[in-house]
């Protein structure tokens, strides 16, 4: 697990951008704006966070331009989909079943929120999570679960994707 530095300016950052994705024109009739346990403002800025501690990672640039359509499932060019959650433990990676069907991306990496820290958990190529995962319904729908004990770790990414 890897401690990624945030500033105040970063906070910023992602609450703006969260805004704009959270209020952008149709956002509520995509199909991932179902709201679990946070507001949609707040799913968005998580969701920020997590790019954003990418991002200073890997050194590639945070999707400012993509508003109100949603991506193809990539967050970044590299074919990486962040996922990031501010539970109190640590957490598994999880998809809605139906996106993980529908989004298609080679690689997730998994971040969170931790008593005011940002981590990057690790990272999973899809083949592994679709071989690998459980199906858990939580009261939203079929959930896969891959546990984060699966996850390789963040140092190793590099080697990876080259």
């Amino acid at each position: 697990m890897v401690q990624i530095p945030f500033t105040l300016q970063d906070y910023q950052f992602c609450a703006s951008l969260a805004d704009k994705r959270s209020s952008s024109m149709g956002h509520q009739d995509t199909k991932n704006s179902i709201t679990m346990t946070h507001s949609s403002q707040k799913r968005h800025y998580i969701g920020v966070i997590g790019e954003l501690a990418y991002s200073k990672f890997s050194g590639l640039p945070v999707d400012v331009i993509t508003i109100g359509r949603g991506d193809d499932g990539n967050d970044f060019q590299n074919g990486v989909n962040v996922k990031c959650t501010d539970r109190k433990s640590k957490p598994d990676l999880l998809f809605l079943k139906k996106q993980f069907e529908r989004k298609i991306s080679n690689y997730y990496v998994l971040s969170w929120i931790h008593e005011s820290n940002v981590y990057l958990v690790g990272w999973a190529k899809r083949l592994e999570i679709e071989s690998q995962h459980t199906v858990t319904d939580f009261g939203y729908g079929e959930t896969l679960v891959f546990k984060n004990d699966l996850l390789y770790p963040m140092h190793t990414f590099e080697e990876e994707i080259g």
